[in-house]
């Protein structure tokens, strides 16, 4: 019989391994780490001193001192060190598993920012295993005095998982363990995607030709001095305890009665025989390994501040198992900034504990396609075949880890990711439009009580561009109407506000393109069907016409070739075009002149390029002036600058060569991807390229308009109408994402073109026109509906003749 790889998977075990994993970092027993203070403006540490507004600790001024990750002589530690992708369910809080072993960066109270604090490192929360007759060993590099690591861990990661595979002599020759830290995120589905949970999987091949016995352990420190945080009813404040049990049972502590609390479950797969599961508590995690060395398993022995479970079952000769501990959590008293928010998973009755949190993640069919329905979209990123470069795509993927910071609360409020969860946006609306100001200003925040925040050139604008996302991408669904005719009146109210009355202050290019911006967005709601007010159409195309003039009059530098910053001066910002992105995105055409954005673009290059990234702004002073917004590298910038330049026929080669010094220096230089800021040190105050300012923002995440530029895609639901100018000649393959599917658009050396549906929600895509360059399958083919794994395909080399390709399509309801 061959060895373990030729045999058959068990059905997690192969969906895990089949993971489209492509960064890799090496952390051995003998590497040395240190936290070094660097500068920083304000940033989120990893274990705050205190609950509310964590991230701003004493004033907010330039040089205060952040704590960052460092390996012998101030290098870079492996990628998986500094951060790595939080495991847990969207809104319901995370933890991370970090390229050494350790578990860090706990939220799963649901902390954020300006809320709760997290926990940093719980020490003696860890995993260990036992193979063979091979010693235990805890899986962790550097490991709790006087306990047994390995030798060293290679890890790698793509959100919402994690792969940690150990090297040690004293295991078996051949053995091949990996440990896989796994979140359920289903495409689509918010909710099933929201399980306050997350499962550490260990499989394990067996090179040998007799059976070994495997154990997982996992033991969490329950009463140990880690520290919580919660929101306590009787003194309406935030309060630090001592530890989880601490906490006063009012608020978030373990009670039976509500399934509060924490709970471990295990499982197996693919053993011998039927998997072994056992539990136990003790003092400390030292009690509960000598159990687990001797015998690899716990003796169920109750009481003490430490819990654990074990996994033990016999991996067949020459095959592959699995053993599975799963973490769950039921905090419902979510606090945020002194107030109680509660969350949503309690409140919605997603899970009514920890424990039936904890066994959503336990191996079995459903764990298997959840795994395996999220590497297929993944893949549109990351596959050998596509012709995004493996940094892009692996950057685009774990730019998702801005999930830690999202906030899903008992009454429905959420931050969206409108492509992958469509679903979420509506609260959001609402929550806005109930708080809109009476001159029709939309506020920044989204609060307790009521939004508020401050005055911004671009809230507004946005809000009509949200709900004209919302009518373009979801148009075929029942509740895209309604949603409309709902907000409109706030929508009109905010393109029309000027309640900063703009005539007495510079005008500002960032915010006056926003309000062109607004102003195309706006005329196309008024004229959608659920609206038809043509009137006020009228009156947004007036406005964009005296718009466009203006800024040619003040803002356009004919000498220079540029936009300037504001009027007044002669800055140039690196990103003041961002509106012109969503623009494009939108199919809204330019917003001012093709020709006078592919100048401006040469100009910011040639201007504010540095050796991490764009600058945010030149020209108000003399450059390196010490810290500052204007010193700074603007992680919108660079992707910005590339979906601009690749939708006005710029070289994709070049373009991307631009994201990638922003992308390339943190995946690569920095190894921080999971934890990617706003903003990074600009030139000449000793904070080069290091992380400076917002944790918690997701300025990074506009590349995703990357994928848009690179197809030239344009949807529209309610004609469902997909249509390409791909910005690629020749042959490539490149992601398709519409709201809740996604797909490839492929195109062969003889020109035929295909769109092959990935993964998809509840719903397929349903497409009445279709094209790419104008060339649209012949007739009879269209409408047609694509479901996950079937495809169309179309057209021909020149003079080819035409041809079709349909597999296994459904007929179209």
């Amino acid at each position: 019989m061959g060895n373990g790889e030729n045999m058959p998977h068990p059905p997690l075990a192969a969906a895990l391994d089949k993971l489209p994993f492509t960064n890799a970092g090496t952390v051995s027993s003998s590497d040395v780490f240190t936290m070094r203070p660097v500068p920083s403006i304000y940033l989120e540490p990893e274990a705050p001193r205190r609950a509310r507004w964590a991230w701003a600790e004493g004033p907010i001024t330039p040089f205060k001192q952040f704590s960052y990750l460092y390996a012998e002589a101030n290098a870079t530690p492996p990628t998986g060190m500094r951060s790595a992708p939080p495991l847990g369910g969207l809104g319901s809080g995370t933890v991370e598993l970090r390229a050494d072993g350790s578990l860090r960066s706990w939220t799963i109270e649901n902390a954020s920012p300006a809320g709760s604090a997290k926990t940093g490192l719980l020490d003696e929360a860890a995993f260990g295993y036992r193979l063979g007759g091979a010693p235990a060993r805890l899986l962790r590099t550097h490991p709790p005095a006087g306990l047994p690591g390995v030798e060293g861990i290679r890890f790698s990661g793509a959100t919402p998982f994690t792969r940690l595979a150990p090297t040690d002599s004293a295991l078996p020759a051949g053995a091949n363990l990996r440990l896989y830290g796994r979140s359920r995120w289903r495409l689509g589905d918010r909710s099933a995607s929201a399980v306050p949970a997350a499962g550490f999987t260990l499989v394990a091949t067996n090179p040998t030709g007799r059976p070994l016995a495997l154990s997982l352990l996992f033991v969490l420190p329950v009463q140990a001095s880690c520290a919580a945080w919660s929101f306590v009813n009787a003194t309406r404040r935030c309060t630090r305890f001592a530890n989880f049990s601490a906490v006063p049972p009012a608020a978030n502590s373990a009670s039976p009665a509500d399934g509060a609390g924490v709970s471990l479950c295990g499982a197996g797969e693919g053993g011998a025989a039927a998997a072994e599961v056992s539990f136990g508590t003790a003092g400390s995690l030292v009690a509960l390994w000598r159990s687990f060395a001797e015998a690899g398993r716990l003796d169920g022995a109750m009481g003490g501040s430490h819990g654990g479970a074990v996994v033990r079952l016999v991996v067949a000769p020459h095959g592959t198992a699995s053993a599975t501990v799963s973490l769950g959590w039921y905090f419902p008293a979510r606090d945020f900034m002194g107030g109680l928010v509660g969350n949503f998973y309690a409140s919605s009755r997603l899970v009514l504990g920890s424990e039936e949190a904890a066994r959503t993640l336990l191996p079995g069919s459903e764990a298997a396609a959840d795994v395996r329905g999220w590497a297929s979209f993944a893949a549109t990123l990351s596959s050998p075949s596509s012709s995004l470069p493996a940094w892009l795509g692996d950057s685009l993927l774990n730019s998702l880890h801005h999930t830690r910071s999202v906030m899903w609360l008992a009454d429905g409020r959420h931050i969206p990711y409108l492509m992958l969860w469509p679903d979420a946006l509506p609260s959001k609306m609402r929550a806005w439009a109930a708080g809109a100001m009476p001159d029709g200003m939309i506020q920044e925040q989204l609060a307790l009580d009521a939004p508020c925040g401050r005055v911004m050139g671009d809230v507004s604008s946005m809000f009509v561009v949200y709900l004209l996302e919302w009518w373009r991408w979801t148009a075929d669904e029942p509740s895209a109407a309604s949603l409309v005719v709902e907000m409109w009146p706030a929508a009109r109210a905010a393109a029309r506000y000027d309640g900063l009355r703009l005539s007495r202050y510079n005008v500002s290019c960032f915010s006056a393109l926003f309000h062109l911006l607004a102003m195309a967005a706006a005329r196309e709601l008024a004229l959608s069907p659920p609206v038809r007010d043509a009137a006020f159409a009228a009156e947004c195309d007036a406005a964009l016409a005296r718009g466009r003039a203006a800024m040619d009059a003040l803002l356009w530098v004919e000498g220079g070739g540029y936009y300037r910053s504001y009027t007044g001066g002669e800055a140039l910002m690196s990103d003041s075009l961002y509106a012109q992105v969503l623009a494009d995105t939108l199919g809204l055409g330019a917003l001012t002149s093709d020709a006078q954005v592919t100048r401006h673009l040469a100009a910011v290059l040639q201007r504010n390029d540095s050796p991490y990234g764009l600058l945010c702004q030149t020209g108000r002073y003399p450059l390196p002036a010490g810290a500052g917004a204007d010193n700074s590298i603007w992680m919108m910038a660079n992707p910005n600058w590339a979906s601009l330049s690749l939708r006005r026929g710029g070289d994709p080669h070049k373009a991307l060569s631009v994201v990638n010094k922003t992308f390339g220096w943190v995946r690569d230089a920095l190894a921080d991807q999971w934890n990617v800021v706003a903003v990074y040190g600009g030139l000449g105050y000793g904070a080069e390229g290091l992380p400076a300012a917002n944790s918690h923002y997701g300025y990074h995440l506009v590349a995703w308009h990357l994928l848009f530029a690179l197809t030239g895609q344009v949807y529209s639901a309610r004609s469902r109408s997909l249509t390409f100018a791909p910005a690629l000649r020749g042959r490539f393959e490149l992601p398709v994402l519409v709201p809740a599917v996604a797909a490839t658009l492929s195109r062969g050396s003889d020109g035929e073109c295909t769109l092959a549906v990935a993964a998809a929600g509840s719903a397929s895509l349903v497409l009445h026109t279709l094209s790419v360059d104008g060339v649209a399958p012949p007739a009879g083919v269209l409408p047609v509906k694509l479901a996950p794994g079937q495809r169309v395909s179309w057209g021909g080399g020149a003079g080819a003749r035409t041809k079709v390709t349909l597999s296994s399509l459904k007929p179209v309801d």
